[in-house]
């Protein structure tokens, strides 16, 4: 009987291993619902994930992206200056189309600079409405933009397959380690029981 406790260490790190990789496996199936001996097995992910969706979407909205976030990013200097430089293309391109159609009589008494004029003018008359436009439109996208229904919805969406590989391979260090210290526990536990039954039998 003596003769074969040692196995029992590597009995014990071979269960705990195994334990511990399973339970790893049923953070995700089974997938789908499957009917067991009057019971019903589903993977901990499948089965609370709308309250996963929920509780993810929540903590963005609350800790990420908050709707106040949509309209400071409106005031971005950076941003600012690229819709200067657009709206200054574009007035130039229109004011030259339109002076274009003009009669060649008409340049005889406009002045030479007055596309240039016009354009510093609009350019300058809507650079000063933009602030108070941006802000307006900060105020509807908050209003419209629902970062919470928006998250939400795209997890319940998410295939469970690929959420499971994306989660083994953001963590498979640390899901490797869990199975690791199952086997590690398991063998103390068995080494244990060993030196009992060695130092007591």
């Amino acid at each position: 009987m003596t003769g074969h406790l040692w196995t029992l260490p590597i009995v014990g790190a071979l269960l705990g291993w195994a334990t511990n990789w399973l339970a790893v496996r049923m953070l995700f199936r089974p997938r789908s619902p499957v009917r067991l001996a009057g019971l019903t097995l589903l993977g901990l992910i499948p089965r609370r994930r709308r309250e996963l969706a929920a509780s993810i979407a929540a903590a963005i909205e609350r800790d990420l992206v908050r709707p106040e976030d949509i309209s400071r990013a409106l005031d971005d200097p950076a941003l600012l200056e690229a819709a200067r430089e657009e709206i200054d293309r574009r007035v130039r391109e229109f004011l030259a189309r339109k002076l274009d159609e003009l009669p060649a009589i008409a340049w005889a008494v406009l002045p030479p600079d007055l596309e240039e004029r016009l354009r510093r003018s609009v350019v300058k008359h809507v650079m000063e409405a933009l602030p108070e436009i941006s802000a307006k439109l900060g105020a509807k996208l908050s209003e419209r933009f629902d970062v919470r229904r928006i998250v939400e919805e795209r997890v319940n969406a998410f295939d469970t397959r690929r959420l499971e590989e994306i989660v083994l391979e953001i963590a498979r260090r640390e899901l490797r380690a869990i199975e690791l210290l199952g086997g590690v526990i398991g063998a103390a536990v068995g080494g244990a029981q060993w030196a009992l039954m060695y130092f007591l039998g």
